[in-house]
């Protein structure tokens, strides 16, 4: 019933395994039987979390990749399921995001607004570079 709901990765099945008390022994007979019949598939788990974290939570690839690790996705699946993230709207998902904050964030003076700008990005999980050239891009539209 885990698999059937959602995309689940290994780490999230070992996870699960742990808590309801399985031998660990048993670990790896159960995940080759659930790759088998492709109810967990690390792949498929990485592209949804990407789309999902890009798209709805406007998540930067840095953060993507971040929390991909930290579920134990082998490293070549991080990076190609974040490259296609990086290649597709980066650039323009950060623009609309600090100009959509930029709206609702109180500030003192352009200064302030920047600093805090080009933190909200950051902590999303954006290029530092990015960041700085979309929010000379909003402060500059502002005027």
């Amino acid at each position: 019933a885990l698999c059937a709901k959602r995309e689940v990765c290994t780490s999230q099945v070992e996870q699960k395994l742990y808590l309801w008390g399985v031998d660990k022994q048993l670990y790896r007979p159960i995940l080759e039987i659930l790759y088998t019949k492709r109810y967990v598939d690390d792949r498929r788990y990485a592209e949804a979390f990407v789309r999902d974290k890009s798209r709805f939570d406007k998540w930067g690839w840095r953060k993507i990749r971040q929390h991909l690790m930290a579920k134990r996705i082998p490293l070549d699946i991080v990076n190609d399921v974040v490259q296609e993230v990086v290649e597709a709207d980066i650039p323009n998902s950060v623009l609309k995001e600090l100009a959509r904050k930029s709206e609702t964030t109180k500030h003192k003076n352009d200064y302030d607004l920047k600093m805090k700008l080009v933190a909200y990005g950051v902590r999303k999980g954006y290029d530092f570079d990015k960041v700085q050239e979309a929010v000379e891009n909003v402060l500059k539209n502002r005027m």
